[in-house]
């Protein structure tokens, strides 16, 4: 992200709008591609190891910030 947005804020110095509009949205897509090629992983809300090779679990849901934060304070 930091790349990025050194990448717009010198297009936008040397070329102006478009060419910086045009990073951001490369980034973004590029972002956007690697998101779903690489998919969602589980992650132990109590050690944050990464659970990798097995099948999704639809008993599961979405990472919740709240409830991480109730086991770094429970540690």
């Amino acid at each position: 992200m930091g790349i990025t947005v050194a990448l717009s804020t010198v297009a936008y110095a040397i070329w102006g709008f478009l060419p910086s509009l045009a990073v951001l949205v490369a980034a973004s897509v590029l972002d956007f591609a690697l998101y779903h090629r690489l998919g969602e992983i589980p992650v132990c809300y109590r050690c944050h190891c990464e659970l990798r090779g097995f099948e999704r679990n639809p008993e599961h849901r979405a990472f919740d910030l709240s409830r991480a934060e109730e086991y770094e304070q429970g540690s």
